[in-house]
This record gives C-alpha cells, structure tokens and sequence, in this order.
C-alpha cells in the first residue's frame, strides 16, 4: 500500500512540474527573436524537464523489469520481449515506409535525415497498436 501512495504522490508531482514548465513555455518570453522566428523563452527549460522525464521513465522501466523478472520470472521475459519485438517491428515498419528525401531547414541548408521520418511512423504504429489494446481491453475482447 506505501508503494502506491509514493507513486501516487510521484505521479501528481510529475504532473504539477509539466503543467508549470508548460504553463511558462506557452505563455510566458515570447519576445526573444533567433533567425527571424519568435523563441520562447522557457524552451531549454522544456527540453531538459523532457530529458529528465525520459531519464526518469527508462530508470523505473529497468526496475520494474528486474522486479519483474525476479517476482514473476518466464511470464515476465515474455511480455518484456513481445513488447520490444514490437517496438523493433514498428521501427523496420518505419524505415521501410520512410523517405530518404533530403529536408530543408529554416537557414536553407538541406539535411538528409531519415531517422526523423522512421521514429515518427514508429511513434505512430505503436500509438495504434496501444490504442487497440486499450480498446479491446476495456471491452473485454481478450478476458480468458
């Protein structure tokens, strides 16, 4: 029961810190100018909160997962690696289906960058592939 009070008070944290951190970038220094365009003033702000949360979200996956294991052992390997296999599916996915067109960028040089395009359609398969799974697990679809 304290582990789900600490992760409940973690989650609120979390939440309050975006909220302001966001807050400050979408309405606050809108006055500073780089290369033509308008900067918010809070945009490295915004960047190292989303390093940190990054940072922070592949930490407690790494726990979870050695908790994981050690509690529930061949069941969790499983779904560990049904769920990275899925995330390498979605990448080959989004490099077979991405353009190797070369971007123009804001000050006209062009960049030949593919990743861009690969994880963006990754982010996609794998944001319907979740949703599907919400979906069919509200419904009760996969109830045994």
């Amino acid at each position: 029961m304290k582990e789900n009070k600490l992760s409940y008070y973690a989650l609120i944290v979390c939440f309050i810190l975006t909220a302001v951190v966001f807050g400050l970038f979408f309405f606050v220094g809108y006055d500073q100018e780089e290369n033509g365009y308008v900067a918010p003033q809070f945009t490295e702000t915004l960047i190292f909160l989303m390093y940190i949360m990054a940072a922070v979200a592949g930490v407690l996956t790494l726990i979870s997962f050695f908790k994981g294991v050690a509690l529930g052992g061949a069941a969790m390997i499983k779904r560990v690696a049904l769920v990275w296999g899925m995330a390498a599916v979605a990448v080959v996915i989004g490099f077979a289906l991405s353009s190797d067109a070369p971007v123009t960028l804001a000050d006209g040089t062009q960049v030949a960058s593919r990743i861009s395009d690969v994880m963006i359609i990754a982010i996609y398969i794998l944001s319907a592939v979740a949703l599907l799974g919400l979906i069919a697990s509200l419904t009760g679809i996969l109830k045994k």
